[in-house]
């Protein structure tokens, strides 16, 4: 199948949005289909030679920049301009997380359309509730892709969407490569809690620097942040005691760090935002949770709601988000080295039986061909 991928991802970047929309164009190119990524011309902060490198993918599938000028309506002008290639391309089905270009798409080509939705739509602007509205109507609308059940019935109790035209696509990860687990250094006595993600509101940075001081007989290994973010934490530790900052990774080397860690922290708070200052707390499927699971390592995390769609008592612990005292008592039931590695090992079995890139893509083909 000949598919074309339209996001507003900045290609490249250090957002997880970029990383889902490239992993994901990747599995689909994977399973044998020609694919191709359509994302705005927007100037990175980051010096990249070869984007499909930086993220950790083969070259199977294209990527094609559309404009993105300098002047008011650049998101529109972007729609169109993607509309414009996707007719020259001529494709079986159009993919997309864009959805001002999804909606565009759907009113200028007669293509079969998926938009695929990580909170409600209203939550960008009573505009876009109004366009959505009217695309599901639409002939050539075919399914709206999902993240989470609690966003499914968002969707199924506010717009006229069956209950078939709604599909859970839970986000994904990549299975640990042979290289990283046929390297990794003899264990040593010191247990280390490592984690990897933003530093921004509502990713619990702050329950880890609590356990950083409380917990010294542990090694905490941080990965992410801002310069800005890693100074403000550099000044209330001293990094030669039990904690080191790597900064910003790229995706091989945050993958190493994973592994050398004995235990993987998800503090997430009640209100969790995007970059972009989206609150997604209630329907986030969080990439850093299946990367942990892929890593088969015991997992802490916040227990909310949202995030029992893919944990449970057998392949982490659950704790109170705000609780310290929960958390620390978690690392102390992980000393045991027995537990830990059952935890881990279940946490992996679940993430390969469920939640790979590879699995998340066959499903969405599936969709496409009932549709």
């Amino acid at each position: 199948m000949k598919i074309v991928y339209i996001a507003s991802s900045i290609i490249p970047s250090r957002n997880a949005n970029s990383v889902h929309v490239m992993k994901m164009c990747h599995a689909l190119a994977r399973i044998g289909h020609e694919v191709t990524l359509i994302v705005p011309k927007i100037q990175s902060d980051l010096y990249v030679e070869d984007v499909h490198a930086f993220y950790n993918v083969d070259h199977l599938f294209e990527v094609v920049y559309a404009k993105w000028p300098a002047y008011k309506g650049k998101a529109l002008r972007f729609a169109l301009d993607a509309s414009n290639i996707i007719k020259k391309l001529n494709p079986d089905f159009i993919y997309g997380r864009s959805f001002l270009c999804c909606f565009v798409c759907s009113l200028l080509n007669k293509v079969p359309i998926a938009y695929e939705s990580h909170y409600p739509i209203k939550d960008e602007s009573a505009l876009n509730d109004y366009f959505f509205r009217k695309m599901i109507k639409r002939s050539n609308f075919k399914f709206l892709g999902v993240i989470t059940d609690s966003l499914k019935k968002h969707y199924t109790n506010n717009y006229q969407l069956s209950d078939s035209q709604v599909v859970i696509l839970p986000d994904a990860a990549d299975p640990t490569s042979a290289e990283i687990l046929n390297g990794q250094p003899e264990e040593d006595k010191i247990i280390k809690v490592g984690y990897v993600g933003s530093f921004y509101k509502g990713r619990g940075i702050e329950t880890i620097l609590s356990l950083i001081g409380q917990c010294p007989h542990y090694r905490f290994l941080l990965v992410g942040g801002s310069p800005e973010q890693i100074a403000e934490v550099k000044s209330q530790f001293n990094e030669s005691e039990n904690v080191t900052l790597y900064g910003y990774l790229n995706h091989k080397e945050a993958e190493n760090i994973r592994m050398k860690c004995d235990v993987l922290l998800a503090p997430y708070e009640t209100e969790v935002s995007t970059a972009g200052k989206v609150k997604t707390g209630k329907w986030m499927s969080p990439l850093k949770i299946f990367e942990y699971m892929a890593a088969g390592k015991a997992i802490v995390c916040s227990d909310l709601p949202v995030l029992r769609e893919v944990l449970n008592e057998q392949n982490s612990i659950l704790v109170k988000g705000n609780d310290i005292s929960q958390w620390i008592y978690a690392l102390k039931k992980l000393e045991d080295a027995e537990f830990r590695a059952n935890l881990g090992d279940k946490a992996k079995e679940d993430f390969l039986t469920n939640y790979t890139w590879d699995a998340r893509a066959k499903k969405l083909i599936d969709e496409t061909r009932r549709a």
